[in-house]
């Protein structure tokens, strides 16, 4: 075998296979002593659901679905359907189910996509493609499928029969995963914590109604649930195959990434802007607190980048949640995205339970934004920014300890206001990777709206005319 550099490769290769990594990539960061660990994706070589079980250092596969019956796969032929992205766009078919209601029609057409019988998922082959052989032409849904459910939509002209749609989407997907971990509970009664790993496992919603159900005592999630995390997943399972003895460890926070520079290199690498001013700021977390009070939008790039596909207050864009026009104004000035989609609140730990309702076998989902919640009645209007339209928010919890100075800007803006949470929203435009560079941060910052970016210790502007 040989490097990408051309030179012979001599170790040794251990393949990993793909279900299997990520349900590494769960359990070995769960910190837990024992799990059953459940794999959600669209297809990993020939599986599409691994049913496995964690003992001490051990992952012992029970069994698996194989493809092509894949609960991931129909997922994707609704988001493509809809007129979005598959295998990508996903997460905004979640979005969208939130403005959807119960509506038999839709219900009727989504349960003939699928069989669930003796806890055993099948889908309906004749509604879809993907199963076709390589090098045909694929759809995801076949031409059955669209005599049943019509023509495909467009993105941008939706109605509430699409949305309808999506939420008989998500309503069937939390009924079959809650069916499935029921079976293996039912053989495995004395395993009371559940690590989840799989593109799947990013769907909040179906998060939140296995947390609701109250099968496990505790529920464990790996930030980086996708593919991404199937690295780290492939790297724990070897060194746990040779070190068998030495103990998990916990993952502490998803700060895994690309550091910032100091302040001295930050300041070199803007200096060469001419089109921004810059300020260096002793007390960064208060200026830009006071700032956000004001209704400014701000771009925060500080240390290590987050690992995952979730911006958890080092690549972020922040802004007041108290300001009901916030949402809306972010969506079309900076995001450049769907009004529908909603933003997310970083909130103080210690504060949560007075705005949110949290469940606490998924204490560990909220530090990653993996979980939605209900927000208290009484403080919607506090906060209107940040609560979706069916009065649930998909909060992200903020410790000292994970994120001393993320913390910190909370807590200030908290001192301000009397209102612990900040919107918090991915620090990219849309199309566009969350920003990886002080440069890609600054560009990001010219393309946009946002009134303010701070890198570092620095507050930085741009040249036409500094605002109050």
């Amino acid at each position: 075998m040989y490097s990408y550099f051309g030179e012979k490769f001599k170790n040794k290769v251990h393949y990993v296979n793909h279900h299997l990594a990520h349900a590494a990539s769960s359990y070995y960061a769960s910190g837990y002593a024992s799990a059953i660990i459940v794999t959600l994706d669209g297809r990993g070589e020939y599986e599409t659901i691994g049913i496995y079980k964690g003992e001490g250092t051990k992952i012992i596969k029970l069994y698996s679905y194989k493809y092509p019956h894949s609960i991931g796969y129909m997922y994707t032929a609704l988001t493509k359907f809809l007129g979005f992205k598959p295998k990508h766009d996903e997460y905004k078919v979640m979005g969208l189910a939130s403005y959807g209601r119960q509506n038999q029609d839709a219900d009727n057409k989504i349960s003939k996509l699928f069989s669930l019988k003796n806890n055993k998922f099948r889908l309906n082959l004749h509604f879809f493609d993907h199963h076709y052989k390589f090098g045909k032409r694929r759809m995801l849904y076949s031409k059955k499928f669209q005599k049943t459910f019509g023509s495909p939509r467009y993105k941008n002209n939706l109605g509430q029969d699409d949305a309808d749609l999506a939420y008989s989407l998500q309503k069937h997907l939390n009924l079959i995963v809650l069916e499935i971990l029921k079976d293996v509970l039912n053989k495995h009664k004395t395993v009371k914590n559940l690590c989840l790993a799989g593109g799947v496992a990013l769907n909040c919603s179906m998060n939140t109604a296995i947390a609701e159900s109250q099968l496990f005592d505790n529920i464990f999630i790996n930030p980086a649930a996708n593919d991404a995390g199937t690295s780290l997943g492939a790297a724990l399972y070897c060194f746990y195959l040779k070190s068998p003895n030495t103990p998990t460890v916990k993952l502490k926070n998803a700060y895994l990434g690309r550091d910032t520079d100091t302040d001295a290199d930050i300041q070199a690498r803007i200096s060469k802007y001419k089109d921004i001013s810059y300020y260096y700021q002793k007390n960064v977390c208060e200026c830009a607190a006071q700032k956000i009070s004001k209704g400014n939008v701000i771009g925060w790039y500080q240390g290590r980048m987050e690992f995952g596909p979730r911006a958890l207050g080092n690549r972020s864009i922040l802004a007041d949640p108290r300001l009901s026009g916030m949402k809306d104004l972010i969506n079309k000035k900076i995001k450049f995205r769907e009004e529908f989609r909603p933003f997310a609140p970083s909130v103080l730990y210690e504060d949560v339970s007075e705005f949110f309702q949290v469940q606490n076998c998924a204490l560990s989902l909220y530090k990653y934004m993996l979980s939605t919640v209900k927000a208290n009645p009484s403080i919607i209007s506090q906060i209107p920014a940040v609560v979706h339209v069916d009065g649930t928010s998909r909060i992200q919890t903020v410790s000292a300890g994970d994120n001393e100075k993320y913390y910190n800007l909370i807590k200030c803006f908290k001192q301000i206001t009397g209102i612990p949470i900040l919107l918090n929203t991915s620090f990219n435009i849309k199309g566009q990777p969350i920003v990886c560079s002080v440069e890609e941060a600054v560009a990001s910052f010219l393309e946009s709206d946002l009134d303010y970016l701070y890198i570092g210790s620095y507050e930085i502007v741009k040249n036409r005319g500094e605002k109050l």
